[in-house]
């Protein structure tokens, strides 16, 4: 599996659009649906106003993306954001390429894509849910007037769909997972308002809406260390300015930052700065 643009979609992105597809205000359009076999399956440099969805069946296919290669084989999933300007091409040695395709209608107040467009292998595992959503999409194009019950259906099966294809892209390469600038900026804020505070893994993941297992993973992706460690240098940097913006005691420091005795802070301290707190402030003092 991989990405068709350098840059992943966000946590946050993903959980926006799945909020706006199942959203009763402004349900999703989807107009071209279906089932197509082509055996000249070709499209030009282009840039639609709509998302579209592929799911190859049978054959391949290579395009770019922005100018950056893919190639697509049976059971790939292919996601291009509107206006992702894109181009395919139907492999010679494949005489024909079977797929389900969508195309649906941009959102409004839809997120900020961090990337052109999503690429799955081994995807098969969607067609179920690809299916019942063109089965659906084709249903409400046959008739004048959908009836009430068909939107509710058709978010429905969109979110289905969507909250799928994201579960797969992070279960086929959860290494590449990052936590997003505003949740690392989130939890900085919380560890600067209680610097004494021992925050587990579980309430910082609570904080920006991950559970603790999944948290810890994109956490350490991101910052390259633990939370544990991650905390108590921001514990330690904290008070290295009171150490040196504050007259404060030693021990008056340590207890802010929720240390029972000096000895611990100092050792710690010494761990993160590679020098004491009687010797950072002296230096800065001197400075």
């Amino acid at each position: 599996m991989h990405y068709c643009h350098e840059m992943n979609p966000s946590i946050e992105s993903e959980s926006a659009w799945l909020q706006l597809i199942a959203s009763a205000k402004s349900p999703p359009r989807f107009a071209r649906a279906g089932l197509a076999t082509a055996t000249h399956w070709h499209w030009p440099p282009r840039q639609m106003p709509f998302h579209i969805l592929y799911l190859v069946l049978q054959g391949s296919c290579s395009g770019k993306l922005a100018g950056k290669p893919f190639q697509l084989e049976p059971g790939s999933f292919l996601w291009l954001r509107a206006q992702a300007p894109h181009e395919l091409q139907q492999d010679a040695e494949t005489p024909t390429v079977r797929y389900l395709h969508l195309t649906l209608d941009r959102l409004p107040g839809e997120p900020e894509w961090e990337s052109l467009g999503l690429q799955l292998n081994h995807a098969l595992e969607l067609q179920p849910l690809f299916q019942s959503l063109v089965d659906e999409t084709k249903l409400a194009a046959a008739r004048e007037i959908a009836p009430p019950f068909h939107l509710p259906r058709l978010s429905a099966w969109a979110t289905l769909l969507f909250a799928a294809v994201f579960e797969l892209s992070h279960r086929a390469n959860p290494d590449d997972r990052r936590l997003s600038r505003s949740q690392c900026l989130r939890l900085q804020e919380a560890v600067a308002a209680e610097p004494a505070r021992r925050f587990t893994p579980a309430e910082l993941g609570h904080l920006i809406g991950l559970s603790p297992r999944y948290f810890t993973l994109l956490f350490g992706n991101t910052f390259g260390q633990p939370p544990r460690e991650w905390l108590l240098s921001q514990r330690i940097h904290h008070a290295a300015e009171l150490l040196h913006d504050s007259p404060l005691s030693l021990s008056e420091i340590a207890f802010r930052f929720g240390y029972p005795d000096v000895f611990l802070f100092s050792r710690q301290f010494k761990q993160v700065m590679g020098m004491s707190p009687r010797v950072y402030r002296q230096r800065g003092c001197s400075s």
